[in-house]
């Protein structure tokens, strides 16, 4: 089983009031031409302190297919005065995951600015 992951720094919008994890997903046309996202993790995790110059948090979208993963890093500039500019976060594949599954990183799509108390 190839398994496939397509990292993105896509803000999410929001749905009827609430957020809806997978709306940025859906505005990325290498990602809507994989359908729906069959899970979506129930929060994203932290990967970085709360007290940084930034907030690192991650959501993970398992696809219908059974074959496609999508990590969505949400950023957060924590600094007032300070534009984060050309934003990625960069993931290195090993040979064979935790599962014994192969991963491939696809793509990603960068944040272009997050300015200050903003997220992107």
């Amino acid at each position: 089983c190839d398994r496939r992951e397509f990292a993105s720094s896509a803000d999410p919008t929001t749905n009827g009031g609430g957020p809806d994890p997978t709306a940025a997903l859906r505005l990325v046309p290498e990602l809507a031409a994989l359908g729906s996202s069959h899970r979506t993790s129930p929060r994203p995790v932290p990967l970085t302190e709360s007290e940084t110059e930034y907030v690192v948090l991650c959501a993970k979208h398992v696809y219908d297919d059974g074959v496609h993963l999508a990590l969505q890093f949400d950023v957060e500039n924590t600094l007032e005065d300070q534009r984060m500019a050309e934003v990625r976060v960069a993931l290195e594949a090993e040979e064979e995951g935790d599962d014994g599954e192969e991963y491939e990183v696809m793509g990603e799509v960068p944040a272009e600015s997050i300015g200050p108390g903003s997220r992107g």
